[in-house]
């Protein structure tokens, strides 16, 4: 024990400096989730995965391996899934995203949530968002056959600017999100 120091002292120290240090990370984290470059990479790489997920409507989501198309992992962390399966005339479009490795943060799975579905070319006044008991975001939108044919054949293109964070931020208030309830 360090002299004049009692158990106590040096365990407050080293339980300060593990907060400090969890801290740290975490503001690492979001500044590289919430950074321009971030946006601009999720921007470039979520069409490939929109034409994916039209090309494997109705596959099954739990065929989500490394390598699949429809996922779009980032540089800072974020995992994307995106899937369209059919209920009959209806076209269900889903995603979910979260933060690998462990639970995702409100500000992150809401913001990202928002900037998916537009990047997603969703009309956000049509999807619904939700989150799950285990913190990842989820995203749905239900299309007929005649919206459908129209969402396949425009093809998305938004910029994203240096504001970028800070647009999505404001747009993700004029959403709700619901809790997913889980079978007992």
């Amino acid at each position: 024990m360090i002299r004049g120091m009692t158990f106590l002292q040096v365990l407050s120290i080293v339980l300060v400096a593990l907060v400090a240090l969890f801290f740290a990370s975490r503001a690492r984290l979001y500044g590289r989730l919430f950074a321009p470059a971030h946006y601009r990479e999720l921007a470039d790489k979520l069409p490939a995965a929109r034409t994916a997920a039209l090309e494997r409507v109705d596959e099954d989501a739990g065929s989500n391996v490394p390598g699949d198309p429809r996922v779009v992992a980032s540089a800072a962390g974020l995992v994307v899934f995106v899937t369209i399966r059919r209920d009959g005339p209806v076209h269900i479009h889903h995603f979910s995203v979260s933060v690998g490795g462990g639970p995702t943060a409100d500000a992150v799975g809401r913001t990202f949530s928002v900037f998916i579905a537009e990047r997603l070319g969703w009309d956000l006044g049509q999807a619904a968002f939700a989150v799950s008991p285990r913190r990842v975001f989820h995203g749905e939108m239900h299309l007929d056959e005649a919206a459908q044919d129209a969402w396949a054949a425009r093809a998305v293109t938004t910029p994203v600017g240096e504001d970028a964070h800070r647009e999505a931020m404001a747009r993700r208030n004029v959403v709700s999100f619901t809790t997913m309830q889980l079978p007992a």
